[in-house]
């Protein structure tokens, strides 16, 4: 394949766009009991845990694959916010209908690695997690 360097600009996202963002990354851990918050802070925090805690710890991974093993509806929630969210800096500057071709061309690869800068930039990320379940102490 050719290699292209193309370069994006991120959109101011709305209050509502950024808790729907960290909403998908942290739905998860609002339906964790306060074993399993404990045992997930250990985790992320890189502290020794027991084996009762590695059993909450899969119990924990098993959520996460059925809450979020839907490929399609994820690749859905990535196509939107890259589409409503996500500039190419291109003059003249491309029209939605050129967007929506553009993301599809660029296939699920590209759009993840463009998806996770963004929540990078945002903070929505590991740290924002370790800020949500700091270490336990």
């Amino acid at each position: 394949g050719e290699l292209i360097r193309l370069q994006f600009r991120l959109k101011p996202v709305s209050d509502s766009d950024y808790i729907t963002l960290l909403d998908v990354h942290s739905r998860i851990f609002r339906e964790l009991d306060a074993n399993e918050k404990i045992a997930y802070s250990k985790l992320i925090n890189n502290q020794q845990i027991s084996q009762e805690e590695e059993k909450l710890i899969q119990h924990i991974q098993d959520k996460i694959i059925e809450k979020f093993g839907d490929v399609d509806k994820n690749n859905d929630h990535i196509f939107e916010f890259l589409l409503n969210n996500v500039e190419l800096i291109v003059d003249p500057p491309f029209i939605r209908e050129e967007y929506v071709s553009l993301w599809k061309e660029l296939g699920l690869g590209t759009r993840a690695l463009v998806y996770e800068k963004c929540k990078e930039l945002l903070r929505i990320d590991e740290e924002l997690e370790v800020d949500l379940f700091p270490s336990i102490r």
